[in-house]
């Protein structure tokens, strides 16, 4: 269930969500979705306390920040953050 959304111009983008899934379940999620759509994690799953973070990035898209907490009884909220690939004249 999305939470948040905001775009700001050029393509970026955050988006808040909070979900039925344990965190375990959202990383998998995340890796496989990402995949499909020809992204790569760059940063490994890192914990932090109940908070967990990845990395992933797309050459044609740019970059993507997820991160997620465990909200205990199964439930996790999480908030992806998207970075656009500058164009040229934005280097």
């Amino acid at each position: 269930r999305r939470t948040l959304a905001m775009q700001v111009e050029g393509g970026g983008a955050l988006v808040g969500f909070a979900g039925r899934e344990a965190v375990s379940s959202s990383r998998e999620f995340f890796d496989q979705s990402f995949s499909e759509r020809g992204w790569s994690r760059t940063e490994a799953w890192l914990r932090i306390g109940s908070n967990w973070h990845a990395r992933f990035a797309s050459p044609g898209a740019g970059k993507c920040d997820v991160q997620l907490r465990d909200q205990g009884g199964g439930g996790s909220t999480g908030i992806l953050t998207m970075y656009s690939k500058p164009q040229d004249s934005e280097k």
